[in-house]
Protein backbone atom coordinates (compact mmCIF):
# COMPACT_ATOMS: atom_id res chain seq x y z
CA UNK A 1 0.00 0.00 0.00
CA UNK A 2 1.38 3.40 -0.98
CA UNK A 3 1.48 6.18 1.60
CA UNK A 4 -0.86 9.13 1.22
CA UNK A 5 1.42 11.60 -0.57
CA UNK A 6 -1.07 14.44 -0.21
CA UNK A 7 -0.96 15.61 -3.81
CA UNK A 8 -1.91 14.15 -7.15
CA UNK A 9 1.15 15.68 -8.78
CA UNK A 10 3.53 14.19 -6.22
CA UNK A 11 1.86 10.81 -6.73
CA UNK A 12 2.17 11.20 -10.50
CA UNK A 13 5.90 11.92 -10.28
CA UNK A 14 6.28 8.91 -7.97
CA UNK A 15 4.59 6.78 -10.64
CA UNK A 16 7.08 8.11 -13.19
CA UNK A 17 10.00 6.85 -11.09
CA UNK A 18 8.74 3.27 -11.37
CA UNK A 19 7.79 3.52 -15.06
CA UNK A 20 9.68 2.03 -17.99
CA UNK A 21 7.96 4.14 -20.64
CA UNK A 22 5.91 7.33 -20.75
CA UNK A 23 3.34 7.77 -23.54
CA UNK A 24 2.14 11.33 -24.02
CA UNK A 25 -0.86 12.18 -26.20
CA UNK A 26 -0.34 15.63 -27.68
CA UNK A 27 -3.53 15.76 -29.71
CA UNK A 28 -4.56 18.54 -27.33
CA UNK A 29 -1.79 20.70 -25.91
CA UNK A 30 -1.29 21.38 -22.24
CA UNK A 31 1.47 22.92 -20.14
CA UNK A 32 1.37 19.94 -17.78
CA UNK A 33 2.23 17.58 -20.62
CA UNK A 34 5.46 19.45 -21.28
CA UNK A 35 6.36 19.42 -17.59
CA UNK A 36 5.71 15.70 -17.35
CA UNK A 37 7.71 15.02 -20.52
CA UNK A 38 10.62 17.11 -19.23
CA UNK A 39 10.60 15.26 -15.92
CA UNK A 40 10.59 11.88 -17.65
CA UNK A 41 13.42 12.99 -19.94
CA UNK A 42 15.48 14.22 -16.98
CA UNK A 43 15.00 10.86 -15.27
CA UNK A 44 16.03 8.94 -18.41
CA UNK A 45 12.58 7.41 -18.92
CA UNK A 46 11.85 6.75 -22.62
CA UNK A 47 9.09 8.94 -24.06
CA UNK A 48 6.72 8.05 -26.90
CA UNK A 49 4.54 10.84 -28.24
CA UNK A 50 1.24 10.04 -29.91
CA UNK A 51 -0.97 12.60 -31.62
CA UNK A 52 -3.75 12.75 -34.14
CA UNK A 53 -2.45 13.72 -37.58
CA UNK A 54 -2.53 17.49 -37.98
CA UNK A 55 -1.80 18.17 -34.31
CA UNK A 56 0.89 20.71 -33.46
CA UNK A 57 3.72 18.79 -31.79
CA UNK A 58 6.50 21.09 -30.63
CA UNK A 59 10.06 20.61 -31.84
CA UNK A 60 11.14 20.30 -28.21
CA UNK A 61 8.88 17.32 -27.54
CA UNK A 62 9.85 15.76 -30.85
CA UNK A 63 13.48 16.17 -29.81
CA UNK A 64 13.20 14.46 -26.43
CA UNK A 65 10.92 11.61 -27.50
CA UNK A 66 12.17 8.31 -28.81
CA UNK A 67 9.16 7.93 -31.08
CA UNK A 68 6.46 10.11 -32.58
CA UNK A 69 3.39 8.19 -33.74
CA UNK A 70 0.74 10.11 -35.67
CA UNK A 71 -2.61 8.44 -36.07
CA UNK A 72 -5.70 8.99 -38.22
CA UNK A 73 -8.26 7.14 -36.15
CA UNK A 74 -8.37 6.02 -32.54
CA UNK A 75 -8.21 2.39 -33.70
CA UNK A 76 -4.71 3.06 -35.12
CA UNK A 77 -3.48 3.23 -31.54
CA UNK A 78 -4.34 -0.43 -31.02
CA UNK A 79 -1.61 -1.39 -33.45
CA UNK A 80 0.82 1.06 -31.87
CA UNK A 81 0.38 -0.36 -28.37
CA UNK A 82 0.29 -3.96 -29.55
CA UNK A 83 3.55 -3.57 -31.47
CA UNK A 84 5.35 -1.54 -28.81
CA UNK A 85 7.82 -3.65 -26.86
CA UNK A 86 10.53 -3.03 -24.33
CA UNK A 87 13.85 -4.81 -24.65
CA UNK A 88 15.96 -4.88 -21.51
CA UNK A 89 19.57 -3.99 -21.96
CA UNK A 90 22.08 -6.44 -20.61
CA UNK A 91 24.30 -3.50 -19.62
CA UNK A 92 24.18 -4.16 -15.85
CA UNK A 93 20.39 -3.75 -15.88
CA UNK A 94 20.42 -0.04 -16.69
CA UNK A 95 16.94 0.73 -17.94
CA UNK A 96 15.07 -0.40 -21.02
CA UNK A 97 16.00 0.13 -24.61
CA UNK A 98 12.89 1.23 -26.42
CA UNK A 99 11.80 -0.56 -29.57
CA UNK A 100 8.73 1.04 -31.12
CA UNK A 101 6.91 0.24 -34.34
CA UNK A 102 7.59 2.26 -37.44
CA UNK A 103 4.66 4.07 -39.01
Amino acid sequence: CLPNLGSESVYLFFEFTISHLIVIDLTEKGVGLGIEAGYAYAKGIPIAVIAKKGSDVSATLQGISQKLFLYDEFDDLTRFFKDTTLVWQSNEGFGPALRLPER
